[in-house]
C-alpha cells in the first residue's frame, strides 16, 4: 500500500492497465489493484479503469485471512482493519 500512496500523483492508471492487459495474467490483478488504490486515496475517476469489465469472481488478497472484510465494490476479502 505504501507504494500505491507514494505514487499518487506520479503514476499513470491508464498506463498501469494496459501493461496487466498485455501481460493477460489469469491472477485477478486489477480487483487487487484498484482495491489498493482506493485504499491509498486515488481519486475515483483513477479507480474506474479496473472496474471494467465487471468481474466474475470474489477474490482473497491474502488466503490465511483469520479475520476479513469484504469489498463489494472489488468482490476482493482483505485483512480486517487494513
Amino acid at each position: 500500500m505504501n507504494m500505491y500512496a507514494a505514487a499518487k500523483d506520479r503514476m499513470s492508471v491508464r498506463r498501469l492497465r494496459k501493461l496487466l492487459d498485455d501481460l493477460n495474467f489469469l491472477y485477478p490483478y486489477r480487483q487487487a489493484i484498484g482495491f489498493l488504490l482506493e485504499r491509498t486515496g486515488h481519486p475515483a475517476e483513477r479507480l474506474a479503469v479496473f472496474e471494467q469489465p465487471p468481474f466474475e469472481f470474489d477474490f482473497y488478497i491474502d488466503y490465511a485471512l483469520p479475520q476479513r472484510a469484504y469489498s463489494s465494490r472489488w468482490r476482493l476479502y482483505y485483512p480486517d482493519g487494513m
